[in-house]
C-alpha cells in the first residue's frame, strides 16, 4: 500500500558544502565534486537524471562527504529544482562533495534512490517546490521545508517497476535524440555537397 510520508522520515538530509573561493579542480584529487552546472549538463546532454560519479571533476578534499552513490541531489536555490541521482556502476567511486547549491538526500532502506529522484521530478512535486521556494532575487528552499515535504511512497516492488519504466523512457529519449543528431549531420553533408556541385 502506498503511504504518504515526510521526506525527513524516510531519508537523511544534509546541506552541501560552502566553498569560500573558486573550486580548484585536480585530476589527481581524492574526491569528486558536483555542482549545479554538472546536474544541468546531464539533464541537457544525456536526457536523464542519473549522474555518473566517474564523470565528475576531482578535487583535493579533507572534510566530510555526505554524498555517495545512491544519493539524491536536490537544488536548494534558483529556478532549476530538478533532482538528480548519483551513480557508480562499479562501486569504486571516490567520495563526492556536493556544493551548497544542493540538498544531499540519502534514502533509507524502504526507498529506492531512483524512485525518490523520479518522484521529486514529478510535475506536482516540482510545482510544490517552486511554490515553497522564497527569496526576492534568488528563490531558496529551506531544509525545514524539505523535511516536511510529503511524498507518496509505494511498496518496494512497485518502486522497482517504476524505476525500470523510467530507465526505458530515458533510453528511448536518448536514442531519439541521437537519431535526430545523426539526421542533422547527414543533411548538413548533403547541403555542403549540393553547394560544391553548384559552384563547379
Amino acid at each position: 500500500m502506498t503511504k504518504l510520508c515526510r521526506l525527513g522520515e524516510i531519508t537523511d538530509i544534509h546541506t552541501g558544502f560552502t566553498f569560500r573561493g573558486k573550486v580548484e579542480e585536480a585530476p589527481d584529487g581524492n574526491a569528486h565534486i558536483v555542482q549545479i552546472k554538472d546536474a544541468r549538463s546531464h539533464w541537457e546532454h544525456r536526457l536523464g537524471s542519473h549522474i555518473d560519479i566517474h564523470s565528475l571533476p576531482k578535487i583535493h578534499w579533507q572534510g566530510k562527504s555526505y554524498a555517495r552513490s545512491g544519493s539524491v541531489l536536490l537544488p536548494s536555490r534558483g529556478e532549476y529544482l530538478r533532482a538528480s541521482c548519483l551513480q557508480a556502476d562499479d562501486g569504486n567511486a571516490s567520495p563526492v562533495v556536493a556544493s551548497s547549491q544542493f540538498f544531499v538526500i540519502n534514502p533509507k532502506s524502504a526507498v529506492l534512490p531512483e524512485y525518490l529522484c523520479w518522484l521529486l521530478n514529478q510535475p506536482a512535486i516540482q510545482n510544490r517546490l517552486q511554490h515553497d521556494s522564497r527569496g526576492s532575487n534568488i528563490p531558496m528552499l529551506g531544509i525545514g521545508q524539505i523535511n516536511e515535504l510529503r511524498l507518496p511512497i509505494a511498496p518496494v516492488n512497485t518502486q522497482t517497476h517504476i524505476v525500470a519504466l523510467v530507465h526505458l523512457a530515458e533510453q528511448e529519449q536518448q536514442t531519439a535524440a541521437q537519431l535526430q543528431q545523426n539526421r542533422q549531420t547527414l543533411f548538413q553533408g548533403i547541403y555542403q555537397h549540393l553547394i560544391k556541385e553548384s559552384q563547379s
